[in-house]
């Protein structure tokens, strides 16, 4: 009975401890996983290659959001101020606003302190409006915004579109929208976390309008986050287009986790002097794309930069716990995205469709083997023609056909309201075109409508049946002009498009056979058409910038060289002046555009470049002078400390060496230009200069001996009168002390080295030093003592003329010095110690 409690109790024991085992290492999953009281970073995980921006910021139950993704809205055209653009963001695998609000739920997140908009791209700020709505937010920050500030049209986007969402919903939830952010507002506090802001600053131009920039990269607000002595740099797309990352880069320093600007680019993004600037241990990629230049990669192996890529299929973000020991990935802390059932519902009257991971479809979806469309809000459209920008067919727009069903329209002919239409492979209907469909030609207007009868395109009068098909044509030669656009028809009659020669000069007629003026895109080039249509070369002024086309007509950019001069052309052709980075280096431009050489003065600052235009940095020798240009280099002047010293750099710029007076102080810097410290022989002599380089002068104290140096800065040797006082300081100028033989005389120094006269007692002996301080010997004291020759006085002395007189008593007290106290040998050198120190 006892061994069987026994095995029970054993059994019992096993299956606690493997229940307990068991909960331990399976992860349990509540409804909110926070830190409470610690740190962390959660990365929004991206569906597909492309980039977003959603980051969360978490320390001791506070947070705060830096950009938050693109969203499912975008905007239909039907409003003339937000048009459909080319490049709008329309598609499930782009949009992480259901990732996003699904991980702040298991987070626990109610409130947000701040949410910060880095910038205006829908894939940073698209779900700020939905942010705004569902969350109670402190302050939320975004600098100001139009479209006049950009001046690439094809990067407008939606930009507009979101910060109206974004500003419109701040103000109408009351919550307090920092647009105009002050130097004060750039840094605050987010429960541990030390946040401080760059690039903060509304930038404007001289007309007071918004600065003008290519785009809105830029301009993007970066923030710096300190804590548990970590330091994570966070900077949405920002660039170097303006010289924001040359910039900024050496203020904020050194980093531990550094987001990538914009997403994948190393081109204009994370140039290689932002880099070696950061230097972070880990970079976090917000997109699933490598980075797009291998020698960026190249340079983060060989600086052991660890690669992490905020993409996922399963999770929803990638969170880091944030400590002293540094960062630790708990992404699989968090639940897997959720995988329900594909199907359709209704909502607000509207049909929708469920994907896989629980997200409302957007955009084009294929389901069942036919094509649907949802808009912004996941609402499926139907009985309505919808326009594009997506280029499938023509690169300014494309029109489709949904059906009552919200079927896409198949390819081939369709009639809707009694008017024909074709419509191609891509669901795209035909127009503005003469076709071919099925071995005969069809002519459809710019609404896509089928034409028929007589008809002119391109400056050809044609004739259509009533099925559309062609009859006839009539020819002709030469240029035509219709309807204010000139064309070019062959002796055939066939009208020319592309670039012809036509009498020695060379016009370009674009795809409708319309001669083009100004600049034209050919095989991949710029070329410029004057006025009359004949094709430029050589130099070009368009609106008060210079351009420079070759013999061919094409458009140079990059160094070039121009009738032996050198020019750089940057990527839009424009002819640069000023300064300029490109090949990992600076150089100058003239007014002129010429690419400068040797020395160029500069808002008053002086650089060099050498003859490859390249500005210098660092060391250099220029015409047999030495100079210092700094890391922006500006030639030095002053001290300098590099390499692990001091040189000095003249007003000139030339480095210095020998002796050099600034101040009132004297320093040497030798013949390589580094001041020197220490005990130094410089000419055959010896001189102190002390840790600053300063020349040292008087008394010093050094490697446990005492130095005396004149006012030249010389070292003293031998003997030499300080204050009515003589020392003596050996070959080696070291100051003597103690009883010292010197050129054949002994001396008595004391502990402070002065020379001792008169009557000293010494290791229990008494001894007289006369006037000049020589030990006397074999000699008759002034005062009568008689001292042997080692200079000792006797120990029963006896003056000269009381030798008769006191013979028979030789030790009465006047046997000793009269002058001397009479004082035992530890008291005496007490004294001794005493005047000495006096």
């Amino acid at each position: 009975m006892k061994n069987l409690k026994i095995k029970n109790i054993l059994l019992y024991s096993c299956l606690l401890y493997t229940l307990v085992i068991l909960s331990l290492s399976k992860p349990a999953f509540a409804d909110t996983i926070s830190t409470g009281g610690g740190n962390r970073i959660h990365f929004i995980n991206l569906k597909s290659k492309s980039g977003s921006d959603a980051i969360l910021l978490e320390s001791n139950g506070h947070f705060g959001l830096i950009d938050m993704g693109e969203d499912y809205d975008f905007p239909d055209g039907s409003n003339p101020l937000y048009p459909d653009r080319w490049g709008i963001s329309r598609e499930n695998e782009d949009t992480i606003e259901d990732r996003l609000f699904r991980h702040l739920k298991q987070v626990g997140v109610k409130k947000l302190d701040f949410v910060l908009g880095t910038h205006v791209h829908s894939d940073h700020i698209g779900t700020a409006d939905e942010v705004l709505k569902r969350y109670s937010v402190d302050r939320f920050y975004l600098k100001k915004y139009s479209d006049e500030r950009i001046t690439t049209q094809w990067r407008l986007w939606d930009n507009l579109y979101n910060y109206d969402n974004a500003v419109r919903t701040a103000l109408e939830r009351g919550v307090t929208l920092i647009q105009d952010i002050s130097d004060q507002d750039s840094h605050f506090k987010l429960g541990d976390m030390d946040i401080q802001l760059y690039n903060y600053k509304n930038e404007y131009g001289p007309d007071g309008n918004l600065k003008r920039v290519y785009d809105d990269n830029s301009n993007s607000i970066v923030a710096v986050v300190n804590v548990a002595g970590k330091k994570i740099y966070l900077g949405g797309d920002l660039d170097n287009d303006q010289g924001a990352e040359d910039r900024l880069g050496p203020v904020i320093g050194k980093v531990d986790m550094m987001k990538w600007n914009h997403h994948y680019d190393a081109t204009i993004s994370n140039t290689v002097n932002f880099i070696e600037n950061l230097s972070p241990s880990i970079v976090v990629q917000t997109s699933g794309a490598d980075i797009n230049r291998q020698s960026t990669t190249n340079l983060l192996r060989e600086k052991n930069i660890q690669i992490i890529k905020a993409y996922s299929k399963t999770k929803d973000a990638t969170v880091f716990d944030i400590s002293d020991s540094g960062f630790s990935n708990v992404s699989d802390s968090f639940p897997d995205i959720p995988t329900v059932s594909e199907k359709w519902y209704k909502e607000d009257g509207y049909w929708k469709y469920r994907l896989s991971d629980d997200q409302m479809a957007i955009g084009w979806k294929k389901i069942n083997g036919v094509y649907y469309f949802f808009n912004g809000q996941g609402q499926m459209q139907a009985d309505r023609w919808l326009h594009l920008k997506d280029s499938k067919e023509k690169i300014d727009g494309n029109w489709y056909y949904l059906n009552n069903d919200g079927s896409m329209q198949v390819s081939g002919w369709f009639k809707h309201d009694g008017t024909w239409y074709y419509i191609t492979w891509s669901g795209a209907r035909t127009y503005n075109e003469l076709a071919e469909i099925g071995g005969k030609k069809y002519l459809f207007d710019k609404d896509g409508k089928m034409l028929t009868g007589s008809q002119v395109f391109n400056g050809k009068k044609m004739f259509f049946a009533s099925s559309g098909a062609l009859q006839s044509d009539e020819t002709g030669s030469g240029w035509q002009k219709i309807e204010s656009n000139w064309y070019y028809f062959d002796e055939e009659g066939k009208q020319i498009v592309g670039k012809k020669e036509i009498n020695g000069v060379t016009y370009y007629f674009d795809n409708k056979g319309v001669m083009q003026t100004g600049w034209a895109l050919i095989e991949g080039h710029w070329n410029y058409f004057a006025s009359s249509g004949a094709m430029k070369t050589g130099w070009i002024k368009d609106k008060d910038t210079w351009y420079y086309l070759d013999k061919e007509g094409v458009m140079l950019t990059g160094l070039q060289e121009i009738e032996g001069t050198r020019y750089y052309l940057n990527a839009s052709g424009a002819m640069q002046t000023g300064w300029k980075w490109f090949d990992n280096h600076y150089s100058y431009f003239t007014s002129s555009g010429t690419m400068k050489t040797g020395w160029l003065k500069d808002k008053e600052l002086w650089y060099y470049l050498d003859k490859e235009g390249i500005m210098q940095t660092g060391l250099q020798e220029i015409e047999g002078a030495r100079y210092y240009l700094n890391a922006s280099g500006a030639m030095q002047t002053g001290w300098k400390w590099f390499d692990n010293h001091y040189s000095y750099f003249t007003s000139s710029g030339a480095m210095k060496t020998g002796w050099l007076k600034e101040n009132d102080l004297w320093y040497y810097l030798d013949k390589e230009g580094i001041m020197q410290t220490g005990l130094q022989e410089i000419d055959d002599t010896r001189y102190y200069l002390n840790a600053s380089g300063a020349m040292q002068t008087g008394w010093k104290w050094l490697d446990n001996h005492y130095y005396y140096f004149a006012t030249s800065g010389a070292m003293k040797t031998g003997w030499f009168k300080d204050k009515d006082t003589w020392y003596y300081l050996d070959k080696e100028g070291i100051m003597l002390t103690g009883l010292q033989e010197i050129d054949g005389s002994r001396y008595y120094l004391n502990t402070s080295g002065a020379m001792e006269t008169g009557w000293k007692q010494l290791n229990g002996n008494w001894y007289y030093f006369q006037a000049d301080g020589s030990l006397l010997r074999n000699g008759t004291t002034p005062d009568g003592y008689k001292v042997n020759q080692d200079g000792i006085w006797s120990l029963n002395p006896v003056k000269e003329d009381e030798v008769q007189g006191n013979q028979e008593d030789p030790k009465k007290d006047s046997d000793k010095p009269v002058d001397k106290e009479e004082k035992s040998a530890d008291a005496q050198e007490t004294s001794i110690l005493k005047a000495d120190k006096e």
